[in-house]
């Protein structure tokens, strides 16, 4: 309308001004300002930068890289990317993602601005919107019932109704996200989550179950992912849990996906499309608890991580 866009997102209608000359990704960007409310980043800005919110501190690190090599090179200038980009803008298409779910999106932000809560809830979100780019709609098990572990949430097909268990869990090592506990990561680690899935796969519930495991690596640099080992040691990991720690007859989960997304780690440092890129990794029981669904629905999603990770640069074609 005129030179200003309107965006209908949630039941909420969203002004962006100077649309002939602002992109979808812009207005994510503001969409995830927008979101977190601007009393809580007035009160994040007051503080001294390395006490902000890390959320906080990848946005205003993307910000002023960007506005840097525009002002040296120009607007219309390619800006080498950085990944503070993707680690800020993911969050905030996440955001978008998940905003026609009203009580998803109030659960989420409480934990997402508690800076202790926001690894959990970060991949929470990053899983919840796979899901719904999945083709999920999502819904909550009653928390309030403490006698057993219920998985994250219930995601029902919007096509056929089949509803499915799904549960996040995210790899912590100190000095990532923020997190003082523990120790630094050393290569010698590995993927280190065989403490995470067996946690995972006790939970209980009679509905197909999957889990998402964020193994929280850094990037893998010139090294191809196969020759890092990685893959090897989650396939391995996997076998261990269905052959002796579950046994291959009654497997709890019917599908595990690995989920790595290193942007965090390198905030600011040039974002090498190999070495820096995400990935993942599907794993399937022979034998699952409860049979498989018809049809099967790991390719979509693996199909949504992609999607929910891979923010569209411009408006679709009107």
């Amino acid at each position: 309308m005129g030179d200003s866009r309107y965006v209908v997102a949630g039941g909420s209608i969203y002004k962006q001004p100077e649309a002939p000359d602002r992109r979808f990704v812009d207005f994510i960007h503001d969409f995830g300002l927008i979101t977190l409310t601007e009393a809580w980043l007035d009160a994040e800005e007051a503080k001294p930068e390395k006490d902000r919110h890390q959320v906080v501190r990848w946005m205003y690190t993307f910000v002023d890289h960007t506005n840097a090599w525009k002002a040296k090179l120009g607007e219309g200038a390619a800006v080498p990317p950085i990944g503070a980009g993707p680690a800020w803008l993911r969050f905030a298409y996440d955001l978008y993602l998940i905003r026609n779910n009203a009580k998803l999106e109030e659960r989420l932000l409480e934990r997402l601005r508690n800076n202790y809560s926001f690894q959990g809830a970060r991949y929470e979100l990053a899983v919840a919107a796979t899901f719904l780019c999945a083709g999920f709609d999502l819904h909550f098990e009653d928390e309030t019932d403490n006698r057993v572990q219920h998985p994250e949430f219930v995601a029902v097909d919007r096509k056929t109704g089949l509803k499915i268990a799904v549960e996040a869990k995210s790899r912590r090592y100190q000095g990532v996200y923020d997190f003082q506990d523990g120790r630094p990561w050393t290569p010698q680690d590995g993927t280190d989550v065989r403490g995470l899935l067996q946690q995972a796969l006790r939970k209980k519930t009679a509905l197909p179950y999957y889990v998402c495991v964020d193994v929280n690596l850094p990037p893998a640099g010139k090294t191809p992912l196969d020759e890092t080992g990685w893959p090897a040691q989650l396939g391995a990991t996997f076998e261990d849990m269905e052959q002796f720690a579950f046994g291959p007859d009654n497997f709890p989960a019917n599908g595990v996906l690995f989920t790595n997304d290193p942007s965090h780690h390198i905030l600011t440092d040039h974002m090498d499309v190999r070495g820096a890129a995400l990935w993942q990794l599907w794993r399937s029981p022979v034998h699952p608890r409860v049979p498989d669904p018809e049809p099967d629905i790991s390719e979509r999603i693996r199909r949504g991580y992609f999607q929910r990770s891979t923010v569209p640069e411009d408006w679709p074609p009107q």
